[in-house]
């Protein structure tokens, strides 16, 4: 999708909020505006990545590499290709997505980069998912 799809879509929103305003309780204009939200946060991010892939687009993987794939959930996870295709990558996720395996489509997947840790210290609290 274009940017101006994306506007598009954000115009709907901007609407359906203007009716909640005058309908606060409506319970289909309050998950209407959760699904354009959704859709309008997915197309923008798609968006980016259609941009950062053309600049990287030289940059195919493969089988093996580890990368960063968009998910169903919308957010970047890391991966481990599987299968080359035409249409993008075979992929297995790693870490809280073990076990899930999809097709991402080729500006769905980005070089691996590892998280900085700068911030962590030995015997500093954190907070934590565990994904075993």
């Amino acid at each position: 999708k274009s940017m101006a799809d994306v506007s598009g879509y954000v115009a709907q929103l901007e609407q359906v909020e203007s009716a909640l305003r005058a309908a606060p309780g409506d319970e289909e204009l309050i998950k209407l505006r959760a699904d354009l939200v959704e859709l309008v946060n997915t197309l923008s991010d798609l968006a980016r990545v259609e941009q950062a892939g053309k600049s990287a687009a030289a940059a195919a993987f493969r089988v093996g590499d580890k990368v960063l794939a968009l998910s169903a959930d919308g957010e970047w996870h890391p991966a481990r290709v599987e299968r080359v295709t035409d249409k993008g990558y075979d992929v297995a996720f790693m870490g809280m997505l073990r076990g899930t395996k999809d097709l991402v489509a080729k500006l769905a997947a980005k070089p691996y980069e590892r998280p900085d840790l700068s911030a962590f210290s030995a015997g500093r609290k954190v907070s934590a998912w565990y994904a075993g």
